[in-house]
């Protein structure tokens, strides 16, 4: 299945955890695998496939952060991860994605300040809503997030609430 381009797999009712070996079709360019009952964490050997342009892996179980190694995939450009049990914060190395255009993150428990790498981002979509995520509230990043045509989540960090961007946490 080396030259297989897409590999749709939706609404299956497919159980368990995603096959690491996925990271191995190096010619996949959509890997939709949305609405199963998929469980255990993202893959990190996703990373291995280049051309991969889309990931849906919304409405399932899956769990875990989000794997940073995900930053490796230039031709990236849409993640949907919605509707899972991720937790931790969204990882830095996201915002390095040049092609990403969709980011949906919506009804994660997801925690933590959004990284202001994420400013590098050229996002059309971008979907936060429903985490317990928030936004810097420096102008840099309130002006990239005003900027993004489809925009849902609206919470803002305060210093009561999240460490000031830049500032270590003991």
């Amino acid at each position: 299945m080396r030259n297989l381009r897409r590999l749709t797999l939706f609404d299956n009712e497919l159980t368990g955890p995603i096959p690491p070996e996925i990271g191995n079709m190096g010619n996949l360019t959509e890997l939709w695998i949305f609405d199963n009952e998929l469980t255990g964490p993202i893959p990190p050997e996703l990373a291995n496939m280049q051309n991969l342009e889309d990931i849906f892996v919304f409405d399932n179980e899956l769990t875990g952060q989000i794997p940073p190694e995900l930053a490796d995939m230039q031709s990236l450009q849409q993640l949907d991860v919605a509707r899972n049990g991720l937790t931790g914060p969204v990882p830095p190395e996201v915002g390095g994605i040049r092609l990403l255009r969709t980011l949906s993150l919506t009804g994660n428990p997801l925690a933590g300040p959004l990284p202001e790498t994420l400013t590098r981002a050229t996002l059309d979509r971008f979907h936060w809503n429903d985490t317990d995520l928030c936004a810097p509230t420096d102008d840099a990043f309130q002006e990239w997030l005003n900027s993004i045509d489809d925009h849902q989540g609206n919470v803002n960090c305060s210093s009561a609430t999240a460490p000031a961007v830049g500032a270590s946490v003991n």
